[in-house]
C-alpha cells in the first residue's frame, strides 16, 4: 500500500482469542522486516520461540498478559501485549500503518489500563528499532542497550503520573 494512501483511524480493542494466530503472524512478519536484520541467529530463534501462538494464547487465557489489537477496515494493523501489571512485552504495527498513530493508540490503551489497575510505572525492553518511539512517548532509558539470548534491548521506564497529568 502506498504511504500516502488514506487509511481509517484504527479501532483499538481487546484481542479476541480467535485472532491470536493472525496477531502472532503479524508480529513475526514485522519482526522479520524491521528487527531481525539487526539480530544474530540466536536472537531471531529466541524471539520466534517466545511468540509461539499456543503459549501466547495461554498467557492471555490466564491473565498473565493482556492483548489489544488495532483494526482498521477489518484489517489487523497492530498488536500490543502487556505483561501484567504494566510491562509492554510486544508492540508491533504492520508496515502500511507505521507513522499513522497506530502504535500511539495502542500505547494509550495500555497506559489507561495500567493506570486503572493502580500501576505507577510502565516498563519496556525496547528493541533498537523502537527506542525513538518510546522516548517520544515519554519513556526514559534505565540503562544502555543490553543483549540477552541474542535479543538486543534497552530497558526503559515511563512514570505514569507524568502521562496522566498532561
Amino acid at each position: 500500500m502506498p504511504e500516502n494512501t488514506p487509511l481509517s483511524l484504527p479501532a483499538v480493542v481487546p484481542l479476541p482469542p480467535d485472532l491470536m494466530k493472525e496477531a502472532m503472524a503479524l508480529v513475526w512478519r514485522v519482526f522479520q522486516q524491521f528487527e531481525s536484520p539487526d539480530y544474530v541467529p540466536e536472537g531471531i530463534e529466541t524471539f520466534r520461540r517466545f511468540i509461539n501462538c499456543g503459549d501466547m494464547a495461554e498467557r492471555q487465557r490466564t491473565g498473565e498478559y493482556t492483548f489489544w489489537c488495532a483494526r482498521t477496515d477489518g484489517t489487523l494493523a497492530g498488536v500490543l501485549g502487556l505483561r501484567e501489571p504494566a510491562h509492554v512485552s510486544l508492540l508491533f504495527v504492520d508496515a502500511p500503518y507505521h507513522r499513522r498513530g497506530t502504535a500511539t493508540r495502542l500505547m494509550e490503551k495500555a497506559v489507561r489500563n495500567a493506570v486503572s489497575r493502580g500501576a505507577e510505572e510502565m516498563t519496556v525492553n525496547s528493541s533498537p528499532y523502537a527506542v525513538g518511539f518510546y522516548r517520544r512517548f515519554g519513556f526514559i532509558d534505565d540503562s544502555g542497550e543490553q543483549t540477552r539470548d541474542g535479543i538486543r534491548f534497552t530497558p526503559m521506564t515511563l512514570t505514569l503520573s507524568k502521562i496522566t497529568a498532561k
